[in-house]
């Protein structure tokens, strides 16, 4: 079939053939599908094919033509309607109209044809309303309630189209001058819209009103909440008639009313005006009074077990129920906390009660609702009186939520996400794996939580570190040992890091680290080690603060990470070689000060560095490296260069088994340059040496004779290396080795080393070599020359 197939030769529609080529486009299995597409296709956009509308309408008896029909007339007004005159507009306009209503007392019409049909009056309503059609909203109500109950409810759903298209999503083809004006015209019709929506709820309360009229009233009226005046709301009965359908099959829609008429707290305005107050806070505690016996009797229901120990059993529709219900509550509590708690105390504390067996739920959506609420009311708490070593000369509110807030503890543990300085995870296998943690969404959850259970801690300190205590001794007794229960434990733990009195979180701290430590020597498995050993590394590197001023714990705890480096696990490492850099830069003195085995700690590090890091990757011994770096870098040079240079010597011997510097290994490029192993271990040892040239700048100058030349040497060997060919793993390791080379080079003119001899060298044997090696990072390093290079310097080139 083709176009010639739908239009006969006297320019006639042939309404057999147009219904079988819809049918046919819309059947998967129908071998005349494709065809009856492009049939279809040709006919849409022929630009006389909406004449063609009422045609199809009166004489197709299929639903699914009418629906392409109505498609062919919503896009004419969307494209045509401006070149249309006067009469055509409103003669479209009428038929539109009539049609809207005929259909829509036809039960027997499919919605999808009516929901198009809706789509059209909308879009003309946004071209001609009020100036061409003054009368739309009214003759739309008045016509609706003098016909059927069918009809009313598709008038609502055509008016909070128009509302929800002029309000929320605005079509960017209408100007910004229409677009207020549409907004204006639809404020002046509201009293109308809200009686009309008014009269069918109080309707219902004597009379058998239609389930889905129902249904699109409350839609309806949640839709214009936000955009109608205040006094409807509050000076009216409209609440009441809301609230009157909370316990029905509509519980989920009038929950919907019920939180748009909360949030409209948030507006500023509100506050500005007194009587509006007053009237909008008798309206929230009636709400909050209802909703509350609603919420106690829902979950009267659950009599034998708890609502998050069987929700994974409740249908869709009743999880979207629970949670609307928190969603309410979230919204009243972070509003109007200060309201209820003045009108009614104890209704509150219930409130928060059944609120913290909804954040137990294991659902996402329903905790996230309940935690912005949670973390706002337990900072107002915290923010009242933020001392925990002070007694306050009058009774605070965090007094009456003790219980609450307890129980709050035990929800918020369970859900701690896992923090970013935690490197290993359980795989949905239940393998313990390495992991980074990359997704911001989870990083701004943990702190969140993070802030949350510190403020938490100021509210409920005794309670707390009982809770804690008892909980991780659990662990120990094999009571409640799982790798999530401790893991969670852990992370809250390390969320209170600084919350206590020093005294205080030391006592707390050691309890906790005894146990966690008796428990790592307590398991057997690798897995179970692992994971809380990484707990531990987590907790040491949250509580800085103590290991600054526990001078004695401070070595036991150095010494366990040096263990931890040891572990098999990837993860671990990572983190015991992270938590030792974090020590190094918060307490670098401490190394320089305490003692081991007859020797100060740095001295006794270094001089069994190579055995400490010898399980690791380069990578890892970098970060250790570095962290000693910061260590060395605190001695006084003044006084103590001959120690500086003493330390520095036993670093960078430690940092690799053999000497890349030497005769013999000169002698084996560029042939050894053929393994990869060995161009990895060149690189980390001139990654290394970096490290310690640019931290310790003084250094370069004692290297210049000594280890200088050797890198020059080194250079030139890769340099030949890459000409020779036609090895192509020699050529390409070779390279590799170079940029290395000049990233080392760059490193140290950047910090600040530009002797004469040394920036002469570098002219002769890199920068001139740029004719034949066009590396980007000879450009680089000749700028770093150009930028550091006193002017007064008598460098020649």
């Amino acid at each position: 079939p083709h176009m010639n197939g739908i239009i006969n030769e006297g320019n006639e529609l042939n309404i057999q053939s147009f219904d079988e080529i819809v049918l046919n486009s819309n059947n998967p299995l129908s071998d005349k599908k494709k065809s009856s597409e492009e049939a279809l296709l040709d006919f849409k956009n022929d630009n006389n094919s909406w004449m063609k509308v009422d045609y199809i309408l009166k004489h197709s008896n299929v639903q699914q033509s009418h629906y392409v029909a109505l498609q062919i007339l919503e896009e004419a007004v969307k494209t045509k309607w401006n070149i249309f005159d006067d009469g055509r507009k409103q003669g479209i306009r009428e038929y539109v109209f009539q049609l809207v209503i005929e259909k829509s007392k036809n039960r027997e019409c499919q919605n999808y044809v009516i929901q198009e049909l809706n789509r059209i009056i909308v879009e003309m309503a946004k071209r001609d309303w009020p100036k061409r059609w003054p009368n739309f909203i009214l003759d739309l109500i008045n016509v609706s309630t003098s016909i059927s109950m069918d009809v009313c409810k598709n008038t609502l759903e055509i008016l909070k189209k128009l509302n929800e298209d002029i309000f929320f999503r605005m079509d960017n083809k209408i100007t910004t001058v229409k677009k207020r004006l549409l907004r204006n015209q639809l404020k002046v019709e509201f009293p109308t819209i809200f009686n009309f929506i008014k009269m069918i709820l109080e309707y219902s309360r004597n009379n058998v009103v239609d389930d889905s009229l129902l249904e699109v009233t409350l839609n309806t009226f949640s839709s214009f909440c936000s955009s109608m005046p205040f006094d409807y709301i509050f000076h009216t009965n409209i609440v009441e008639l809301v609230v009157e359908h909370i316990n029905s099959m509509h519980s989920i829609s009038c929950l919907g009313c019920l939180i748009e008429i909360v949030d409209l707290g948030k507006n500023k305005t509100i506050s500005g005006d007194l009587m509006l107050m007053k009237a909008n806070q008798e309206k929230i505690k009636y709400i909050f009074v209802k909703s509350l016996e609603f919420m106690e009797m829902y979950l009267s229901k659950f009599k034998n077990e708890e609502i998050y120990e069987v929700y994974n059993n409740l249908d869709a529709q009743e999880k979207v129920f629970v949670l609307k219900l928190a969603q309410l509550f979230s919204s009243l509590l972070e509003g109007y906390v200060n309201v209820l708690e003045a009108y009614d105390i104890n209704k509150t504390k219930r409130c928060l009660v059944n609120l913290v067996t909804l954040s137990r739920i294991n659902d996402s959506n329903i905790f996230s609702v309940l935690f912005e609420m949670w973390g706002m009311f337990v900072y107002d708490l915290y923010a009242e009186f933020p001392f925990n070593n002070r007694d306050p000369k009058k009774k605070l509110r965090r007094t009456d939520y003790s219980n609450v807030l307890f129980s709050l503890l035990n929800a918020l543990v369970e859900k701690m996400p896992r923090p970013e300085e935690v490197f290993i995870v359980i795989n949905e296998y239940g393998e313990v794996i390495k992991n980074k943690m990359i997704e911001t969404e989870q990083i701004e959850f943990y702190k969140k939580m993070r802030s949350c259970f510190y403020h938490l801690a100021f509210l409920i300190e005794d309670e707390m570190k009982k809770y804690f205590v008892s909980k991780v001794s659990l662990q120990l007794q094999d009571k409640e040992w799982s790798w999530n229960n401790i893991n969670r434990l852990s992370w809250s733990i390390g969320c209170i890091s600084g919350a206590f009195e020093e005294a205080s979180e030391r006592d707390f701290f050691v309890s906790i680290l005894k146990f966690l430590l008796g428990l790592c020597e307590m398991k057997q498995y690798k897995a179970d080690k692992a994971v809380i050993a990484s707990n531990i590394m987590f907790i040491i590197g949250q509580f800085h603060r103590f290991l600054l001023h526990n001078k004695s714990f401070l070595k036991t705890v150095i010494k366990k990470l040096f263990e931890f480096m040891d572990e098999e696990h990837e993860g671990i490492k990572d983190m015991a070689c992270d938590n030792f850099f974090k020590i190094a830069e918060r307490c670098p003195r401490e190394f320089l000060i305490q003692r081991e085995g007859g020797s100060i700690l740095i001295s006794y590090i270094l001089e069994n560095l190579k055995h400490i890091t010898s399980s690791l990757e380069f990578y890892q011994k970098r970060s250790v490296y570095e962290a000693i770096l910061i260590v060395i870098k605190q001695i006084p040079v003044e006084t103590s260069q001959n120690t500086i240079l003493n330390y520095v010597n036993l670093l960078m011997n430690s940092m690799s088994d053999g000497n890349i510097f030497t005769d013999q290994a000169f002698q084996e490029l560029p042939s050894s340059l053929t393994s990869i192993g060995t161009v990895k271990m060149i690189s980390h040892i001139l990654k290394s040496h970096s490290l310690v040239y640019k931290t310790i700048p003084m250094i370069c100058e004692t290297s210049r004779t000594s280890i200088f030349p050797s890198y020059f040497k080194l250079y030139e060997l890769c340099d030949n290396a890459t000409l020779q060919g036609p090895n192509t793993s020699v050529v390409s390791n070779a390279s590799a080795v170079k940029s290395n080379i000049i990233e080392w080079f760059i490193d140290i003119v950047d910090s600040g080393y530009v002797n004469e001899e040394f920036v002469t060298n570098l002219c002769e044997q890199t920068i001139f070599d740029y004719k034949n090696n066009k590396d980007h990072l000879i450009i680089a390093l000749s700028t770093s020359i150009i930028k550091k290079i006193p002017k007064t310097n008598s460098v020649q080139y």
